[in-house]
């Protein structure tokens, strides 16, 4: 009876993980070294490397990459990734990350759009200025010979009131200015010099629309701010000087005054 309790009682195990009593439980072996069953490697040689855990990368390999999403394809080693597609509203081509204030604009409800520079709107205006300016010389010439007094009216003393020739001169620029750039920039957005430089002015809703011209309210609003002022002598052509440098003032979207006062923009097509 004795000895059924002791085989009982030895065959019992302890609840904390040890042996049955007076036995010791299993060790397991020191790292690196085979455990039971397992061969030894010759002397000199590794042991072969264990498989990892199941979904982990071995050791010195690089994690495997998710497969691209349906339709697109993986790029190849050395090539960078395929751009995202522009969000909706933006015009492909113009990137505003890639550019700080002053290089890009964003207009509401038409995208992000590249501005002009200044040598690109100075060029123009250049370009502009001799188109107008070269005929109205010679047409102020036709004018100034037909009603300039003759040798014999200046002996009499009756010469030509210089106001006239000056209020001509004035109209004929006038006239001139409006038909062209008021015209051309509401028809389609640029006059001569600026198609040439690549120059367009654009509203918020003609922006996202190519070759479109803003509309005979704000061409005109945008001449009249510019060139009204200097038909007053020495003050008018001081404004005009400092409305088309205004551009400078403005770091972020690049408008001048007349610009602000017709709320367009002046973009790059290049």
């Amino acid at each position: 009876m004795e000895s059924v309790k002791s085989t009982m009682v030895l065959g019992v195990s302890n609840p904390y993980g040890q042996g049955p009593y007076g036995q010791q439980p299993p060790q397991q072996p020191p790292y690196g070294q085979p455990q039971y069953g397992q061969q030894q490697p010759p002397y000199g040689q590794q042991p072969p490397p264990q498989s990892p855990p199941y979904g982990q990368p071995a050791y010195g390999q690089q994690p495997q990459q998710p497969p691209p999403p349906y339709g697109q394809q993986q790029p190849q080693y050395g090539q960078q990734p395929y751009p995202a597609a522009p969000q909706y509203g933006q015009q492909p081509g113009y990137a505003p990350q890639y550019g700080g204030p002053g290089d890009y604009v964003n207009i509401p409800g038409a995208g992000s759009f590249k501005l002009a520079s200044m040598g690109q709107r100075f060029l123009a205006r250049l370009i502009d200025g001799l188109i107008i300016g070269i005929p109205l010389i010679i047409l102020s010439i036709i004018i100034i010979n037909a009603i300039a007094p003759s040798a014999e009216e200046i002996a009499r003393g009756e010469t030509t009131n210089f106001l006239v020739i000056l209020l001509i001169y004035a109209g004929g620029l006038i006239v001139l200015s409006v038909a062209y750039e008021v015209g051309m920039i509401a028809s389609r957005g640029a006059t001569v010099g600026k198609s040439a430089m690549g120059v367009r002015v654009v509203t918020a809703a003609t922006a996202a629309r190519p070759d479109a011209g803003t509309g005979g309210g704000p061409a005109f609003a945008r001449w009249a701010t510019l060139n009204l002022p200097g038909i007053v002598p020495y003050v008018g052509g001081l404004w005009v000087l400092i409305c088309v440098l205004s551009p400078l003032f403005d770091s972020v979207n690049r408008q001048g005054f007349h610009d602000k006062a017709a709320k367009t923009y002046v973009l790059t097509t290049k």
